[in-house]
């Protein structure tokens, strides 16, 4: 009895993976904006949050994929097809936020995000 139990369980895992992978997608987004939020006072203090910060966004990145690869429903979202704005969010993100601390030159910084958003 305990068996179909565990098969059960990794059923409904199958089933909602894609939607872990949906809110680990959506999380990476919102955690973007706090790589902004840490450059506001130009502090060079925060770099270990910042590094903290980018550690979760990059493990979040390389869960969702297979995550979303390992469900059993097979639909393709807005979040699904947009992860790469996700990706973009982030790196801009973190280029604003050494150019604001003073980490990355503005002009450079600014170029960065002119070839993320128009290339």
């Amino acid at each position: 009895m305990r068996f179909f139990a565990l098969v059960i369980n990794f059923e409904v895992f199958m089933v909602v993976s894609k939607q872990v992978a949906d809110f680990l997608t959506l999380s990476r987004s919102a955690l973007s904006f706090l790589f902004i939020w840490l450059a506001k006072d130009n502090d060079p203090e925060t770099l270990p949050s910042v590094i903290i910060l980018l550690l979760i966004c990059w493990i979040t990145d390389n869960l969702d994929g297979p995550l979303a690869r390992r469900s059993r429903i097979k639909y393709q979202n807005f979040i699904g097809e947009n992860d790469i704005l996700a990706d973009i969010m982030v790196a801009t993100g973190i280029v604003i936020y050494m150019a604001m601390v003073g980490f990355l030159n503005r002009y450079i910084g600014a170029s960065f995000i002119i070839i993320f958003f128009f290339l």
